[in-house]
């Protein structure tokens, strides 16, 4: 019986290890998670994309839409703001990264003084460009 009782100690005091462990690990956990959170609201500011969880995909930076809206405007001429959320849409999907906050990053890339709102849609014009275009509103002098 002394044997039984012993064993049932040394069970309970490793029970009792085990969930001392337990606490301290779920404490450091939710220390983590804030820390996390905090970061993701710096990066956020920032304008740096934002990992949500395990297994989801990030978003998108505004940079990195307006990279790709210079893209695709290069690639196949002027879009409306409709199609444009689509196109970049696709390609955001293929590149890895998710479609969650695009309309309101759309609508900031298109503040990107290389991208023009025209009646038929949005067109990309290079520095090159716009300058020779700046040139062209110049009065002329006779």
């Amino acid at each position: 019986m002394a044997k039984l009782n012993d064993a049932r100690r040394s069970l309970l005091r490793a029970k009792e290890s085990a969930q001392s462990r337990l606490t301290q690990l779920d404490s450091e956990r939710r220390e983590i998670r804030a820390s996390l959170k905090s970061l993701d609201a710096a990066l956020r500011i920032l304008g740096e994309s934002k990992q949500v969880g395990p297994g989801k995909k990030p978003t998108a930076t505004t940079t990195e839409v307006t990279d790709l809206i210079i893209e695709i405007l290069s690639d196949v001429g002027t879009r409306s703001t409709d199609q444009l959320i689509e196109l970049v849409g696709e390609r955001l999907v293929r590149i890895g990264k998710s479609r969650s906050g695009l309309k309101l990053k759309l609508e900031q890339a298109m503040k990107d003084e290389r991208l023009h709102e025209t009646e038929s849609g949005y067109e990309y014009r290079s520095a090159s460009d716009s300058s020779a275009q700046a040139s062209l509103d110049v009065p002329f002098e006779t």
